[in-house]
């Protein structure tokens, strides 16, 4: 499997908003009653209750530790136009940030008036691979990304398109999409000019394809596709997993042809042979 990261994902969470600040949880258990703590207050009062008094204070139940929240994710596309100094704007970037503004308030009129945001990912879009991506991000949690951007994203509604985003990487146009995640287990068969070959592998990639189609016909006459997996796939297998799969997925985390493959089946199908820079893959998918 192949993740694909934004440069917009940031590096370090020590600041997230939300996070209580070292003031806060220090304030939480200082203690009350001129320096002692609340429990060595009570108990102090209790002493000076007879025995039998009906005025004792009852025992204060122990609070329930309090469900932790799953963070929020959101999945969406963007269209990046950058200027000359923007972040990691290439060499070749050259407009000024007043033409960069003006070509991302191009693409956003057309994306309200309804042209596909694919389209518009492909015509204006300066992210690298941004065309084979059609924007994607994927799926990724609150505070993934840089501020202004994973504000933006969170305060939208699935299908709506944003304003005008400006971050240090340029001027974005986002639109929010569903999460939609898929499990699948897969078969890769590799030869002398995949991406990550390691290098006991020769074969040409006429018999990779061959060896594909055999898996495909043994796989589709109903033989079992994880003892497949394990006779056939070159991708390294992990212990303990099982063989081929991947797990759960979103969108946006493998390479495109993937993606696409996985995404048109129904669970239980097996794909026909998927071709990748990795190689050539057979692919169940699994839910």
């Amino acid at each position: 499997m192949i993740e694909l990261r934004s440069g917009l994902l940031l590096a370090a969470f020590a600041f997230l908003p939300g996070c209580p600040s070292a003031s806060e949880e220090t304030r939480e258990s200082e203690p009350v009653d001129g320096g002692r703590s609340e429990n060595e207050a009570d108990e102090e009062r209790v002493k000076l209750l007879p025995p039998d008094s009906e005025d004792r204070p009852a025992k204060r139940p122990a609070r329930p530790p309090e469900p932790e929240e799953e963070p929020e994710e959101a999945s969406a596309q963007h269209l990046l136009v950058q200027y000359q100094g923007a972040r990691r704007a290439p060499p070749e970037i050259t407009r000024n940030k007043e033409e960069a503004r003006a070509r991302a308030e191009q693409a956003l009129k057309k994306a309200r008036s309804g042209v596909p945001f694919s389209k518009l990912v492909r015509d204006y879009s300066d992210e690298p691979n941004a065309a084979e991506r059609e924007g994607s991000l994927g799926i990724f949690r609150h505070g993934r990304m840089v501020p202004e951007f994973d504000t933006a994203v969170f305060a939208m509604q699935v299908g709506d398109v944003s304003d005008i985003v400006e971050t240090p990487f340029g001027f974005h146009v986002i639109k929010r999409l569903p999460i939609e995640r898929v499990a699948a287990q897969h078969i890769l068969i590799m030869h002398e000019g995949s991406r990550r070959k390691p290098p006991s592998i020769t074969r040409t990639q006429a018999e990779a394809r061959a060896r594909a189609e055999e898996v495909l016909r043994k796989a589709r006459a109903g033989e079992d596709f994880t003892a497949l997996a394990r006779e056939y796939t070159d991708e390294p297998q992990r212990p303990g997993r099982t063989a081929g799969d991947l797990g759960r997925f979103g969108r946006g985390q493998m390479v495109p042809e993937f993606e696409t493959a996985v995404f048109g089946m129904r669970p239980g199908a097996i794909s026909d042979i998927v071709e990748t820079p990795f190689g050539y893959h057979v692919i169940k998918r699994t839910e």
